[in-house]
């Protein structure tokens, strides 16, 4: 065996084990298929992808109470928990631990983070076990950016990006969270920049100022597909894809969608959004396919509100430390027993 391909298998090896751990956290839910939160009856569902109706959990209001508290979008991190942002101006991150059902609220460090009234807000994203909210200004209050909660830590919380209001956040699976939002004093409709974050360092790895022909849509949610293309969706039922610096691309108009706000996309490269609608809808990255399922049971009024998500986990990327070192220790067995199995052979 070359020393090369030594090192290279030592390399492939560091990276299953840094992974495998996560990936074997079986979670009641099923990798690949969809969870759907309806809004107004405070249901998560799963669903196949091909919308075969799987099981139901029902989300408690946040402790916050009051009309606007209700559960809106949803992310499942690599432990076994489904985490639900829960609320507007006094909000939880509420967690449900799938194997017993319980869900636990929690509202961060200091005043905890808050959103406003806006049927698109609300935004929670996870990687590995760590688990970030969007914390924008509300009244009174002036704290904003963007909270981590680390869920294998006993959910210890950290602050970050306070010169950034988040209007949605999601992972790419390049292992990078992805900021849609404004760097403006207050919350917009409107975002105007992109900015990109290490959820390890909480660092800031870059920044795109959306051009005026995209950010004029008032887009509500982006998603990133690792490979420097972004797909956006805003409320004229359309899926815009951008390239590495927020200029669109192409556009796909999603048939009988109603008022788009939610997106996320999985490892294949199937995008799925949702709205004001009792429909989740699909197609892919090259929009070259569409479809849809029922996912709601309420009624026409009020108008039916669905928040969904792959039910996968975004499994963390090692940070290059981890690596270096998983690398060393997996180099020296691998190699050392072929320098063994060799002077045996010799023999």
């Amino acid at each position: 065996m070359s020393r090369q391909f030594c090192i290279a298998g030592a390399l492939s090896f560091a990276f299953l084990l840094s992974v495998a751990p996560a990936q074997l956290g079986a979670a009641i839910v099923t990798p690949g298929n969809v969870l759907v939160m309806d809004v107004n009856t405070n249901t998560l569902r799963e669903f196949t992808s091909a919308g075969l109706f799987i099981q139901a959990f029902t989300v408690a209001d946040d402790a916050g109470a009051g009309s606007t508290e209700v559960p809106r979008d949803i992310a499942v991190d690599t432990l076994g928990n489904i985490h639900v942002f829960n609320g507007t101006f006094n909000p939880s991150l509420s967690t449900i631990d799938q194997a017993t059902g319980v869900q636990t609220d929690r509202s961060g460090p200091g005043t905890g983070f808050a959103i406003g009234n806006v049927l698109n807000r609300g935004t929670v994203a996870a990687i590995g076990a760590q688990v970030f909210v969007a914390d924008q200004p509300v009244g009174a209050r002036n704290e904003q950016g963007i909270l981590r909660f680390d869920a294998a830590s006993g959910f210890t919380s950290t602050r970050f990006a306070t010169d950034f209001i988040a209007n949605d956040l999601n992972f790419g699976f390049d292992g990078r969270l992805y900021a849609l939002g404004t760097e403006s004093t207050s919350a917009t409709s409107s975002p105007t920049v992109l900015n990109v974050y290490d959820p390890n360092t909480l660092l800031r790895l870059d920044q795109i100022n959306l051009p005026t022909a995209t950010s004029g849509l008032s887009l509500n949610g982006l998603v990133a597909d690792g490979l420097g293309n972004y797909f956006a969706v805003h409320g004229n039922d359309e899926i815009l894809k951008l390239d590495a610096a927020g200029n669109i691309v192409s556009t796909a108009n999603i048939i009988d969608a109603t008022g788009l706000y939610d997106i996320d996309i999985d490892a294949s490269g199937n995008l799925m959004v949702s709205g004001i609608d009792n429909q989740v809808f699909f197609t892919n990255t090259s929009f070259s396919t569409q479809f849809a399922f029922d996912a709601s049971t309420s009624g026409p009024s009020p108008p039916p509100r669905l928040f969904a998500a792959f039910a996968t986990a975004v499994v963390a990327v090692p940070e290059p430390t981890t690596m270096a070192v998983l690398s060393v220790f997996a180099a020296t067995v691998l190699c050392k027993r072929r320098r063994v199995a060799t002077r045996r052979s010799r023999r």
